[in-house]
């Protein structure tokens, strides 16, 4: 977890305070307060809010400000439709919740003063603005990466023993894997799923260094029996897979 520190003046921001995010104004009358100032805070991850009034709307932001005197649950569609920021985000306090969430399923900063925890009913919530007054306000981050977006998993290359004429493993819900191997080592991969009602969907990339070149397969898995891929090259080299659906499913080299 982080603390972030927010202020509709910045010259409010005390320097005793420990934080390591700070959040601040493009529009409205902090707008203006703000002009200039950010960079005030070096090495502090900046967040910017909309709060509608002068200046707005600003695409950009990565928060918009949704309470009375500000931005209306009825705004956000349009908004949230022109969101350039990586993870769009609104902020409003528990009265203003449930119409928020009529229209936006997406992160949440929620104003709760005295609350450190997420409320029971709450969800999406990143962040609870829990302490106000003095001029500044302080929120505890639950999101490690907000307001960016989780970096995404590499996949740790797994080792195939020298001369192996077949390779079996399996992939984790929503896991990936990559398997380089010997040139021509396997001329195919059998999927395999304890196939009941639902298919199995995998991203299976077959490469080649030599030549270059990824080809991508989207393959649902329909049935309990194995499901061959075959290398259409000679060349191939490794594969990566990436499980679209939450289930375990085996693979198998050969």
């Amino acid at each position: 977890m982080r603390t972030q520190i927010d202020a509709a003046n910045p010259r409010s921001i005390p320097t005793s305070v420990q934080f390591e995010m700070v959040a601040g104004y493009l529009t409205g009358t902090p707008g203006a307060l703000w002009r200039g100032q950010w960079s005030q805070f070096p090495g502090k991850t900046l967040v910017t809010i909309d709060q509608g009034g002068a200046g707005s709307p600003q695409y950009q932001a990565n928060v918009m400000d949704v309470e009375p005197d500000c931005y209306r649950p009825e705004d956000i569609a349009n908004w949230m439709s022109h969101a350039t920021a990586p993870r769009p985000t609104i902020y409003c306090d528990r009265d203003d919740y449930p119409d928020v969430r009529k229209v936006f399923s997406g992160p949440v900063w929620l104003a709760a003063p005295g609350v450190t925890d997420i409320p029971a009913g709450f969800a999406n919530i990143i962040g609870i603005q829990s302490m106000t007054g003095g001029g500044f306000d302080l929120s505890v981050i639950f999101d490690d990466y907000w307001p960016n977006t989780a970096p995404t998993p590499v996949p740790v290359p797994i080792p195939i023993p020298e001369g192996a004429e077949m390779y079996t493993a399996t992939l984790t819900p929503g896991g990936k894997a990559f398997v380089p191997f010997k040139q021509g080592s396997f001329k195919s991969i059998y999927l395999l799923h304890d196939f009941t009602t639902d298919a199995l969907v995998v991203r299976v990339a077959v490469h080649s260094a030599e030549r270059g070149y990824n080809q991508v397969v989207m393959h649902a898995v329909t049935t309990s029996s194995p499901e061959e891929i075959a290398f259409t090259e000679s060349d191939v080299d490794g594969v990566s897979l990436s499980s679209v659906a939450g289930d375990i499913i085996g693979f198998t080299l050969a």
